[in-house]
């Protein structure tokens, strides 16, 4: 039996890819990985710090809404939305959590999450 935790089993690089416990991303931890717990490891100190708060991760859905008020399209995230439209996704955040428009359109986030989503 070796001494080394199963995390640093031989692989990529002498060290096997390990799956942060927040955020999912894959990553290669440093021989000495600060950011662990009982649990495991995470690959930052923001997933480390939070490893707790029991937030959904999940990003926000957007809707977009025409001048008329009529529901034109659903964004899976700001980020989605503004590289597909080509606009400022801090800009769409901001229009969601204020309610004023941007780009001459009205931005709301996705009222009801469903329930299990999360």
């Amino acid at each position: 039996m070796s001494d080394m935790p199963r995390y640093m089993e031989k692989g990529t690089l002498g060290m096997k890819d390990v799956i942060c416990r927040k955020c999912g991303k894959m990553f290669l931890p440093a021989p000495e990985h600060i950011y662990r717990d009982i649990k495991g490891l995470y690959c930052s100190w923001h997933c480390f710090n939070h490893r707790n708060d029991g937030r959904c991760t999940r990003q926000k859905m957007v809707e977009v809404y025409g001048k008329d008020g009529e529901l034109l399209r659903r964004y899976p995230s700001a980020e989605k939305a503004a590289e597909h439209l080509g606009f400022d996704d801090k800009r769409i955040r901001n229009a969601c959590a204020t309610g004023e428009k941007y780009q001459g359109f009205l931005w709301k986030y996705k009222s009801e999450v469903a329930k299990g989503e999360c």
